[in-house]
């Protein structure tokens, strides 16, 4: 079934459409979803689709990287500049990429459970 709406992502085998939705989305503060953004998401469900929505607060916060305080390090351990610029910019990256990819993971959690639930109740109603 065709929606007439485009999605940032779109999953066939699971119907699941995923939506990062970026400041044009919400209101003044940036928190409460615009309503064209939940008009289209409730559309989207009613026509079977599971929708997944990022929001650029979501994303922001998973890009930071938080790393756990290290006692500063001694003159032995490390004493050359190139030492820590390779490394250290890597493993910022894949921290950050982790925790972009554990923010995915734990939305399509959500809307695949989301989905199955809802089809439950479909079957009960009927």
């Amino acid at each position: 079934a065709k929606s007439g709406y485009s999605v940032d992502m779109y999953i066939p085998q699971h119907k699941l459409a995923i939506e990062v939705d970026g400041p044009t989305h919400f209101d003044l503060n940036g928190e409460v979803p615009l309503g064209r953004t939940l008009m289209k998401r409730r559309h989207l469900r009613a026509l079977g689709f599971n929708v997944v929505s990022v929001s650029y607060r979501e994303w922001a916060a998973a890009s930071t990287v938080r790393v756990a305080p290290t006692a500063p390090p001694t003159e032995s351990s490390q004493s050359s500049e190139e030492k820590e610029s390779v490394g250290e910019g890597e493993e910022e990256r894949g921290r950050v990429r982790a925790q972009q990819e554990e923010l995915l993971r734990r939305k399509l959690q959500e809307a695949l459970r989301e989905g199955d639930s809802e089809a439950e109740e479909g079957g009960r109603r009927k």
